[in-house]
This record gives structure tokens, sequence and C-alpha cells, in this order.
């Protein structure tokens, strides 16, 4: 893949073969990406609907983003490789093999945004041309957007049809908005629409609860999106997966750290993680994951990757990764293209990966397991 500090990047590694029989699996995919929103927001008080989906789908219970930016949790997302490599691939406009292999196999494609894809790594290198065709939204509050914008791709489902497969990602911004508020249910408090709230003595308070209103708000939107694909019998065709770029941190850590992007935390960097797919049983994984793992996974698992260079396709279950830990580190060192399918939760070492990322790594974080499986 080349020098990470370089402007050149190689990818994929290598051609990837398909098998002969993927063309007759083409499940719709729906990638849900609430920003901001950190792990312990899975709760069925907080986020009642989505706790919901989570218990009757697959519940990741340790799963980490590529970063604790947007930009770098994005990219890991979409491409399986660390955000080291971003601006790479934004130099050249590098679009994602993932969405690459949709358009060859003529997916429609719906984009919805509460900002318009503001960050300019959708448009330099994740979406590039597909963005002429995404549904603009007008709202001068991120509350406000965010309906507007699961409207539209409500609207768009109800349009579509079982012939022709479809790929749909939604982008909801009022967590990360928390302090802006809106005209909507606010359960937790004090919170920052309270007169009597006093930020300068209860601070982590206040605004925690503001956050947890906000991610209250987006779960009665989740929940009528949820709604509407099982009404339209839209799951028993339809790859769901519900995730955000990053969390976000209220000092818990009491090292002056707020929002994102200042330390590498669990509170800033472990996300949710819920999938929906077709003939999977509930089930609550106990085992660590990052965004490198979904587009390995999708690839394998949906597009049905097949390699004639694949190795031993499987080294050790996901529960098995080899970890040591020193005077309250965590030290990994990983080798040669490992990652987590997320279906199966094996560690495999084919050609999916070696197409993605072949690096040999020493990792070391104390108490952060962001880039396990």
């Amino acid at each position: 893949m080349g020098n990470q500090e370089s402007e050149v990047i190689r990818y994929p590694l290598e051609k990837l073969s398909f098998s002969s029989k993927a063309a007759s699996y083409n499940p719709n995919l729906l990638v849900v990406m609430v920003e901001s929103l950190r792990a312990d927001m899975l709760d069925p008080v907080v986020m009642p609907n989505l706790e919901d989906f989570a218990s009757n789908n697959v519940k990741f219970m340790h799963h980490y983003s590529t970063s604790n930016d947007s930009m770098a949790g994005l990219f890991g997302l979409f491409y399986g490789l660390p955000g080291s490599y971003a601006q790479s691939a934004r130099t050249e406009g590098l679009s994602p093999l993932l969405l690459d292999t949709l358009e060859k196999r003529n997916y429609d494609f719906g984009l919805f945004s509460a900002d318009n894809f503001e960050n300019p790594i959708y448009y330099q290198s994740i979406f590039g041309k597909h963005l002429n065709d995404a549904t603009k939204i007008s709202a001068d509050e991120a509350w406000v957007a965010d309906h507007k914008a699961t409207d539209n791709l409500e609207t768009w489902l109800n349009d579509k049809t079982p012939s022709k497969p479809w790929f749909a990602y939604l982008e909801l911004k009022s967590v990360t908005e928390y302090e802006q508020g809106g005209d909507y249910e606010r359960p937790f408090q004090p919170s920052l629409d309270n007169d009597l709230a006093n930020v300068g003595e209860h601070t982590t308070l206040v605004l925690k609860n503001s956050y947890n209103n906000a991610a209250y708000y987006v779960d009665s939107l989740l929940g009528e999106l949820f709604d509407t694909l099982e009404a339209k019998g839209q799951l028993d065709n339809t790859i769901v997966i519900v995730t955000a770029n990053h969390g976000i941190e209220f000092n818990e850590t009491g090292s002056n750290s707020w929002g994102s992007n200042s330390n590498y935390s669990k509170y800033q960097i472990q996300v949710p993680l819920v999938i929906h797919w077709p003939n999977q049983s509930p089930t609550e994984v106990d085992i660590y994951s990052s965004h490198l793992d979904v587009v390995p996974t999708l690839m394998e698992s949906m597009l049905a990757v097949d390699s004639l260079l694949s190795l031993t396709p499987v080294v050790r279950t996901c529960s098995t990764w080899p970890t040591n830990q020193e005077n309250g580190y965590w030290q990994v060192t990983a080798a040669t293209s490992l990652w987590c399918n997320l279906t199966k939760r094996q560690w495999s070492t084919n050609s999916v990966t070696t197409a993605f990322m072949t690096v040999t790594t020493s990792y070391s974080q104390k108490g952060n397991h962001s880039f396990l499986c």
C-alpha cells in the first residue's frame, strides 16, 4: 500500500475476484451514521428504539471507530483502512472499493445528510460524483435537518422496487449539535434549555443531559425509520448498519478533555455498532471490533469476494486475539492483514484483507483497544 506519508496510494493492493454466484445475491445496504454518538448511548432509557432494534439483531459490545475525529472515522468506515491513509485517498479522489463494487452491480444510490455532506472527505473521495444526485436539505437547525433527511430517505425507500438493489446512507447531526437543542422532548434535566440549570456549577451534568436529550430525539427518528423498513418488507433483504464516526467526552478522564479529537479515551472512540443481517439470529457480540472490519466483512459476506490467492481463511476466533497487558497498557502486534468477519466472528487472513491492508504494526495504548476485533 506504500508509505503513509506519500500522496500516492495503491488501493486495493491486488485485483479482487468474486465468486461465480456473487450476482445471485444482491441485498440492499443501509448505513446510518449518527455523528458523535458514543457507545453508552445504546441504552433502553436514552435510545429505546435503537436498543430494541439491537436486541433483535447483532449488537457489538466493544466496537471502536478508527479515530476520535470525523474525517478519519469516516475514512476507516468506508475504506477499511487507518485514517493515516486518508490524505492520499483525498488527493487522488480515490473512491471506496465497496462503493465501486456496488456501482458496478447497478445498485441505486440514495445519499441523505443533515448538513449536505459538509465534511470534505465526502466530496473529495468517498461519494464524489454520487453527491450530484444527493437530496439537498435546507434547514438552519440540526434537529430540523435530521428530521428532513430521515423523511427524505423514507420517501426514497417508498419508491424502491424489489427488482433493483439499493445502497442508502443517512447522516444525522443533532447529537453532535446538542448545544443547539431543539423543539423536541427533553426528558433529561437539568439541561441547557432549563433556565434553572447552572452550567458553571454543574457543567458536566448539564451538558451530558443535553447530549442525552439529543440522542433521545434521534432515537425517535430511527424508530420511525425501522418501522418504515419493516412495513415495506425491506428488512428481509436489507443489511442495516447503525454506527457513529466517533464518540464525545465530558471530561470523564479528568484530563480537561471535552468533545472529540482531544484524546483517545473510550468515550471518544468507542461507538455503537448494530447490524441487521437477514437470517442472522439476535446476538450480543462480546469481542473487540473496529471500523476496519466493516468493509472487509461486506466485501466477503455480502458481495462474495473470492480470491485465487487466498491463504488459510481462518487463523483464530476473534475472541482469542493475542494481547498482553503490562502496567495498565494493552500491547498488540498485528501482522499480515488480520481482520474480523463481523458476521462469522472469525479472524481471517485471506486476500480480502491483502487487498486492503498488509501491515505489521505495534499498538500500545493505556485503557484503549480501538483497533481490535
